[in-house]
């Protein structure tokens, strides 16, 4: 409802103030009905604000997910290289002959 009103106006407030006691969505709604409009700002800003970010920490991620795919292309001499990988005391390990 506060986008249709105008976020960027003065009495934008008083306006959804009104639309809730006049909605029928809000009829049995007492709580929602008796906010001030300063109470209803308050919310709101909290509410936009904790949509900016939680979409901030999902592009987050996406770059993150994407960073990680990205360097995806090692050669099989390096990978090769990795698979004799030294044990806890720092030796190489041995491979066992059966």
């Amino acid at each position: 409802m506060l986008h249709k009103l105008g976020f960027e106006k003065e009495s934008v407030y008083d306006e959804l103030r009104q639309c809730i006691r006049n909605s029928p969505q809000f009829r049995f709604d007492w709580f929602l009905k008796s906010r001030t409009a300063m109470e209803l700002q308050r919310r709101c800003n909290t509410l936009i604000t904790l949509i900016e970010r939680e979409n901030m920490e999902l592009e987050e991620r996406e770059k993150a997910e994407k960073k990680k795919k990205g360097p995806r292309s090692q050669s099989s001499a390096q990978k090769r290289k990795g698979e004799g990988t030294p044990d806890q005391r720092g030796g190489r390990r041995k491979k066992l002959k059966l």
